[in-house]
C-alpha cells in the first residue's frame, strides 16, 4: 500500500499504486484489493496505468465495497464474498450481465485532471468519465447519485496520494451513479452525517461538532455513528465543551485546533504514550444505546453507555460522570433532541469524562492563603490576600450561578455581603467561586493561579 504522497507513489501509475494492495483478498480492510478486482473484471486497468493520462481516481477501499455489499443485504465482512455479493446484485441490475454498470460506477469515480482535496472541495462539483455524469461536493461529503444510501466522505490518511498520472483520494463508500430501483426510503441523515455538517475543519463557530468530528475520525468510530441500523443516543459536546476539556488541563486559549492539541497532549500522557484508547473510551462514555429524548434521559436518573460497565447520573440538567474534580455538563437547550436516522443527539456544553483523572483532585487552601472579599458601594467584590493587593474583580456575579456542591476555604467579609457566604474550590486548572451551595464563577489561568491552593 502506498504512503500519501511518497516517493514510491509518485513513481507509479494510478494503477500501480492500486496494485500495491497485492493480487489477492486479505483481513486489511484499508487498501484497494476489491478495487483492483474490480476494474481487472470491467477491464479498466490498462486506463489507469497510462502514464501519458491525467486524472483523479475516488478510490473505495475495501471496507468501503463491504459497506456497499451489505447495503446489497450481505450480512460479513470477507472480501472475496463482498465482491461476489456486488457481482451479483449487479446481474440482477443489469438483467443478467454485471460488467457493463461495473464499468459505469468505476467510470463514475475517475475524473479528468490530477486535483488535491481542497482544489476538489473548492469547486463544489465532479465531471467525471462517465459521459453526463458528475456528483456534488459539501465539505466531506461527496453526493452522487443514489439518494438511499449513504454518501461517501474522504479518508484523512489516504488524501492526495500522487502517482505518475494523476491523484488518488481514498473515500469510505462507493460512489453510485444511479438510482437504484427498489431501495427508496425516507431515511434521515445518520448521527454522523450530521456531526459532519459542521464542516471538516476547525473555524471560530464553538457551538458545533468540529472537535467531536475530529476525535471521531482519530478513535476510528465514524461508522458506529454512521450505521444506518444502529439506535443510539449520542451526547455530543460542542467544541466550546472541548475547549474548556483543554483548558482544565492546561490549555489557555480559545483555538479549536489547538484545544484538540492539548487534549491530546493530555490523553498520550495519561495513556502512557497513546492517547487512542483513552479518547475512544471517552467516546463511547457519549454514547448510550437507544435513542432517546431529553425528557426520558431525565426521568431515567442513569444513562448506560457504550463503554463497558460505565455509566453516568442525571440530575435535572447535569450529566454526572465519573471525574469528581472537574465541572459536570449541562444540556444545552438549543441542541436537544436532534433527530437522526438512526438515533437522537443532545448537545451538552462540557466532556463526560469515565475516570477519575490522576493527579488532579480538589485540595481546600491552608489558614494562611485566606483571602479577604470586600464589597464597595458600587457592586464591585474585591478579593485580596490580606495584604492590600487586589486578585481580581467581580461584577454581576449573580448571572454565573450555576448549581454546584459546596467548596472548601472559607471566605469572610469585612462588611455584610448580599452574595452570601464565599467560599473557594480548586479544580484542575482554575478555582470555582461559591455562595453557598452555588457556583458564582469559575476563574481560569493567572487568576486562578493567584490563590496558592499548595
Amino acid at each position: 500500500m502506498a504512503n500519501n504522497k511518497s516517493s514510491s507513489s509518485s513513481q507509479s501509475t494510478i494503477a500501480g499504486i492500486v496494485s500495491q494492495s497485492g493480487d489477492e483478498f486479505d483481513q486489511n480492510n484499508q487498501d484497494f484489493d476489491i478495487l483492483l478486482e474490480a476494474l481487472e473484471t470491467a477491464d479498466l486497468v490498462d486506463a489507469l496505468d497510462d502514464a501519458s493520462a491525467d486524472l483523479t481516481v475516488f478510490a473505495p477501499t475495501d471496507a468501503a465495497f463491504i459497506k456497499l455489499a451489505q447495503d446489497f443485504g450481505y450480512h460479513g465482512t470477507d472480501e472475496a464474498e463482498a465482491f461476489g455479493a456486488i457481482a451479483n446484485a449487479l446481474t440482477d441490475l443489469g438483467e443478467g450481465d454485471p460488467v457493463p454498470l461495473l464499468q459505469d460506477i468505476l467510470l463514475y469515480h475517475v475524473s479528468p485532471g490530477g486535483k488535491n482535496q481542497a482544489e476538489i472541495k473548492a469547486s463544489g462539483e465532479v465531471e467525471t468519465l462517465l459521459e453526463g455524469a458528475s456528483f456534488e461536493v459539501k465539505n466531506k461529503k461527496l453526493v452522487d447519485n443514489e439518494p438511499d444510501l449513504n454518501n461517501p466522505s474522504f479518508i484523512k490518511d489516504l488524501a492526495n496520494i500522487e502517482a505518475a498520472n494523476g491523484t488518488i483520494q481514498g473515500i469510505d463508500r462507493v460512489l453510485i451513479p444511479i438510482d437504484i430501483p427498489g431501495n427508496e426510503s425516507s431515511a434521515q441523515p445518520t448521527i454522523a452525517d450530521i456531526v459532519s455538517e459542521s464542516g471538516d475543519e476547525f473555524d471560530q463557530n464553538n457551538q458545533d461538532f468540529d472537535i467531536l468530528l475530529e476525535a471521531l475520525e482519530t478513535a476510528d468510530l465514524v461508522d458506529a455513528l454512521d450505521d444506518a441500523s444502529a439506535d443510539l443516543t449520542v451526547f455530543a459536546p460542542t467544541d466550546a465543551a472541548f475547549i474548556k476539556l483543554a483548558q482544565d488541563f492546561g490549555y489557555h486559549g480559545t483555538d479549536e485546533a489547538e484545544a484538540f492539541g492539548a487534549i491530546a497532549n493530555a490523553l498520550t500522557d495519561l495513556g502512557e504514550g497513546d492517547p487512542v484508547p483513552l479518547l475512544q473510551d471517552i467516546l463511547l462514555y457519549h454514547v448510550s444505546p437507544g435513542g432517546k429524548n431529553q425528557a426520558e434521559i431525565k426521568a431515567s436518573g442513569k444513562v448506560e453507555t457504550l463503554l463497558e460497565d460505565a455509566s453516568f447520573k442525571v440530575k435535572n440538567n447535569k450529566l454526572v460522570d465519573n471525574e469528581p474534580d472537574l465541572i459536570n455538563p449541562s444540556f444545552i437547550k438549543d441542541l436537544a433532541n436532534i433527530e437522526a436516522g438512526n438515533g437522537t443527539i443532545q448537545g451538552i456544553d462540557r466532556v463526560l469524562i469515565p475516570i477519575d483523572i490522576p493527579g488532579n483532585d480538589i485540595t481546600g487552601n491552608s489558614q494562611g492563603d485566606t483571602l479577604v472579599g470586600v464589597e464597595s458601594k458600587d457592586n464591585l467584590v474585591l478579593f485580596n490576600n490580606g495584604a492590600d493587593r487586589v486578585v481580581f474583580k467581580l461584577n454581576n456575579i449573580t448571572d454565573f450561578i450555576d448549581d454546584l456542591f459546596m467548596g472548601q476555604a472559607t471566605i469572610s467579609f469585612k462588611n455584610n455581603s448580599s452574595f452570601g457566604d464565599l467560599s473557594f474550590q480548586e479544580s484542575y486548572n482554575s478555582t470555582l467561586v461559591f455562595g453557598g451551595e452555588k457556583i458564582l464563577v469559575e476563574v481560569f489561568g493567572v487568576f486562578s493561579d493567584a490563590f496558592n491552593f499548595w
